[in-house]
């Protein structure tokens, strides 16, 4: 070492090294507490909202099929169906409104 300069062999390598250690790491733990997390919260938010629209398709078509079995099944005018169906729904909306504060 001359004059407070490193020589050119092995101590400047080394000191790039070093530096390039140094940064990696603080890339990785700043990687680890913010992008990890953050793409695991993504990742489950997407997840819950395809769950949750497969679910709702479902009772769609399982309001469709209980409709379609009642008329089919049920004598008389179609009114009678709907009634059967308001029924349901009703005492489902009771109960849903019974258990808001639960």
């Amino acid at each position: 070492m001359l004059g407070g300069l490193p020589n050119k062999g092995t101590a400047m390598g080394d000191w790039a090294s070093q530096a390039v250690d140094a940064i990696d790491k603080t890339v990785q733990t700043v990687r680890s507490k913010t992008v990890e997390p953050a793409e695991n919260v993504s990742t489950s938010v997407v997840h819950g909202l395809i769950a949750s629209s497969f679910v709702v398709f479902a009772l769609i078509l399982t309001v469709i099929l209980v409709f379609r079995l009642l008329q089919a099944y049920v004598p008389g005018d179609i009114w009678i169906v709907y009634l059967i169906m308001a029924g349901i729904f009703t005492a489902a909306g009771m109960f849903v409104w019974s258990k808001r504060r639960a």
